[in-house]
């Protein structure tokens, strides 16, 4: 084997090294955004960090606790029976959930409580049957999460993490 051979040999080697890091780097930073187990520089909370926060006292659905809104720097968005901030996922397509594994960790779904009833609800809240059984609440068609890193209410932390999680902002017409 001549030098050229051994030197064109061991730079094939390190390519191949080099792309097979790059491969297994890339696919954590995708599984992070997902997971979301780091956060953006241009994390939103940062903007908001001394905006005050109202909380609705009362259900805002008739005959129910199930959904509930949060006012929070001039808008208003969806919340569950603990006044937690309800967010979408860009990844979920046609309805159905996406988040499972370690993503349901940080991203729990918001799960409809045994017998409870959708009666009197919005026409925007439905549900979706989760992989194993559990149904899961959406608001128009997409599932609905919490995340695991809002504290308390009022949190939105996860709002535009990756820019595919986001919370669900309601028009000043949406009547809950």
């Amino acid at each position: 084997m001549t030098r050229n051979h051994k030197i064109l040999i061991f730079s094939l080697i390190i390519l191949i090294a080099a792309i097979g890091i790059f491969a297994v780097f890339r696919r954590l930073s995708v599984q992070n955004q997902i997971t979301g187990t780091s956060m953006p520089a241009n994390n939103y909370q940062a903007a908001t960090t001394t905006t005050s926060t109202s909380s609705t006292t009362a259900p805002t659905i008739p005959g129910t606790a199930l959904l509930k809104t949060e006012t929070s720097g001039g808008f208003t968005y969806l919340t569950n029976t603990n006044n937690m901030t309800l967010y979408v996922f860009d990844h979920d397509v046609n309805g159905q959930s996406s988040c499972y594994g370690q993503c349901a960790v940080i991203w729990p779904p918001y799960l409809v409580p045994a017998g409870a009833s959708l009666a009197g609800m919005p026409s925007e809240v439905g549900t979706v049957t989760r992989t194993g059984g559990a149904n899961q609440f959406t608001w128009n068609g997409r599932p609905l999460y919490t995340y695991s890193n809002d504290k308390k209410p009022g949190d939105i932390l996860g709002n535009g993490f990756s820019g595919i999680w986001h919370i669900v902002q309601l028009s000043s017409s949406t009547a809950l």
